[in-house]
């Protein structure tokens, strides 16, 4: 094909072509994992270089995020008169805890945007390979309208599920001190001998499992807000409403699929750590795989490959 027929290298059907087989996915929700996995592979396989470059353009974004987050910070204290001395805190112990504190706020905000930008850019590459289309890496830096998006999103998140597990596990902490006699104003008279208490044991046993039952529960939000955010066109509670919609029924599924793509990231790990710009697409690719063949056995509307 001409350029033109190929949309610069971005189509690998010529328009007519196009036509006659529209863009989408070929799976619904009635497809096992089996099924799936084997298509992702495949797609993988067909665009396994522009995948691979994908992930490290990702990774090279968290990597600079990295380092504006620790510019951004200097220049912040610098004008605001933070300094402290690295080599002596506790000279000016004030100066180092405001440094702290302003520190982890401006790493996590701008962690958090650089993140959005990239993950979002990689899952719109991974979707369009599962649909049929090039890994055209153009495509990572065309989602960048998204972002405000992505940043209402994940504050939502914040507060809908960082927010209560924090507090959750505050007050099991607090209620564990009080069931082994914690005395807050004599910590040196505490024995570690109590911390084999059967009770408490059972304590945080049962909150972790209460825990785990809730983090399941919540796993469509996880994992389908940002892929609907994408495909869907949406804005960001529309969009965790149709990904807590698709998860009706599916959350064993979902945990399940969870469970699959983290042995295949810990396999990539465990290759000498460079196996994990393989495992980290197949994984993302799972896991999107399954939301657009879920997707496609719901009545939302098409989504928009465009």
């Amino acid at each position: 094909m001409c350029a033109g027929c190929a949309a610069n290298g971005s189509e690998t059907q010529c328009p007519t072509c196009r036509q006659l087989n529209p863009v989408g996915f070929p799976y619904d929700g009635n497809a096992d994992l089996s099924t799936l996995f084997s298509h992702v592979t495949d797609s993988f396989q067909r665009e396994l270089a522009m995948c691979v470059v994908g992930v490290l353009i990702f990774f090279a974004f968290i990597f600079g995020g990295g380092l504006v987050a620790n510019v951004i910070n200097s220049i912040i204290t610098t004008i605001i008169g933070l300094e402290f001395d690295p080599a002596n805190p506790m000279r000016n112990l004030g100066g180092f805890a405001a440094n702290l504190v302003l520190s982890q706020i401006v790493g996590t905000f701008v962690n958090v945007a650089v993140q959005g930008v990239a993950l979002v850019g990689l899952y719109r590459v991974l979707i369009d390979v599962l649909v049929g289309k090039k890994a055209d890496l153009a495509r990572m830096f065309s989602q960048l309208h998204l972002l405000p998006q992505y940043l209402v999103m994940q504050l939502i998140l914040l507060l809908v599920v960082s927010v209560p597990t924090l507090l959750y596990f505050g007050i099991v902490g607090v209620v564990g001190a009080r069931l082994i006699g914690v005395d807050w104003n004599h910590l040196s008279n505490f024995r570690a001998e109590k911390l084999l208490n059967p009770a408490l044991f059972g304590l945080f046993g049962g909150s972790l499992m209460l825990f785990m039952v809730a983090m399941v529960v919540l796993l469509p939000l996880s994992l389908f807000g940002l892929p609907e955010l994408i495909v869907g066109q949406c804005g960001p509670v529309e969009a965790l409403r149709r990904a807590w919609l698709l998860g009706e029924g599916q959350r064993l599924r979902l945990f399940g699929y969870s469970f699959v793509a983290g042995l295949v990231t810990m396999a990539g790990m465990l290759a000498c750590g460079v196996g994990l710009i393989f495992a980290m697409p197949v994984a993302y690719m799972l896991l999107l795989a399954l939301f657009l063949a879920l997707r496609r056995s719901s009545s939302l509307p098409p989504a928009m490959h465009t």
